[in-house]
C-alpha cells in the first residue's frame, strides 16, 4: 500500500511478495502463484505455490490471496495501488482448494494477471482497515527494526521458500539531502546510495 513510498520501495518483494511477478527482461512470472490461466467471463484461476510460509510461520494459502484483494481496495488504507492498477475495476475471489483461487474482474481484465504482480499477499488477520508498523510477509527478508524517518532494518528470512539471499541484513538510512548520501557512500558509511 505504501509502494510509491521510500518505505514502500523497501519492503516491496522484500518483506512482501506478490502473486505474479514483471521481469523487464522475460516478461510476466510466477511468484507466489506458479500459473494461472483464463477461464472465461473475466475469471482467472492461480494456482498457488505450495509450502510458502510468512515470516510468523503460518503457511500462505488461498484465503489470504483473497485477502490481500479485499484489503487493496478499503477506501480505509487508500492504497494507491488498489486505485491505480484496480481503479473502476470490480475484484471478486473464490477460493477453489487451499492452492487455488480464482479472481474475476468487472469489467473483464485481459492483463488481470500482470495486475496481480501489484498486489502484496499479506496473512489473513492483517486488518482491512489500518497500516501494520511491523509487516508480516512471505519475502527473501524479514522485517527487524523501523525507526520512522530514520532507518529500516532486513534480515534474511531463514524459511524462505525460494533461493535466499546472499546479502544477510540490511539497514536503509534515510537521508533526504543527497550531498550527504554521497558523502557517505565516500566516507564507507553506506554501500549504496540511489538518485544522487
Amino acid at each position: 500500500s505504501s509502494t510509491k513510498s521510500n518505505v514502500g520501495r523497501v519492503l516491496f518483494q522484500n518483506i512482501s511478495e506478490t502473486v505474479t511477478e514483471m521481469d523487464p527482461n522475460n516478461g510476466l512470472q510466477p511468484r507466489l502463484a506458479e500459473s494461472w490461466e483464463d477461464m472465461g467471463n473475466g475469471t482467472w484461476r492461480f494456482t498457488l505455490r505450495q509450502g510458502v510460509t510468512f515470516s510468523d510461520g503460518t503457511f500462505m494459502d488461498a484465503e489470504d490471496v483473497a485477502h490481500s484483494l479485499v484489503r487493496m481496495k478499503s477506501p480505509d488504507i487508500a492504497c494507491e495501488i488498489g486505485a491505480k492498477f484496480f481503479g473502476g475495476i470490480e475484484i471478486t475471489s473464490n477460493i477453489i482448494d487451499p492452492y487455488t483461487i480464482d479472481v474475476t474482474a468487472d469489467p473483464a481484465q485481459p492483463i488481470l494477471p500482470m495486475l496481480m504482480s501489484t498486489v502484496t499477499v499479506t496473512p489473513q488477520d492483517t486488518p482491512l482497515d489500518s497500516f501494520v508498523d511491523h509487516p508480516i510477509g512471505t519475502g527473501p527478508y524479514t522485517f527487524d527494526e523501523y525507526i520512522r524517518g530514520q532507518s529500516i532494518t532486513l534480515t534474511a528470512n531463514p524459511t524462505y521458500w525460494g533461493d535466499l539471499p546472499t546479502v544477510q541484513s540490511a539497514t536503509y538510512v534515510v537521508r533526504a539531502d543527497s550531498a550527504v548520501r554521497s558523502a557517505m557512500v565516500a566516507a564507507g558509511e553506506a554501500d549504496i546510495a540511489p538518485t544522487i
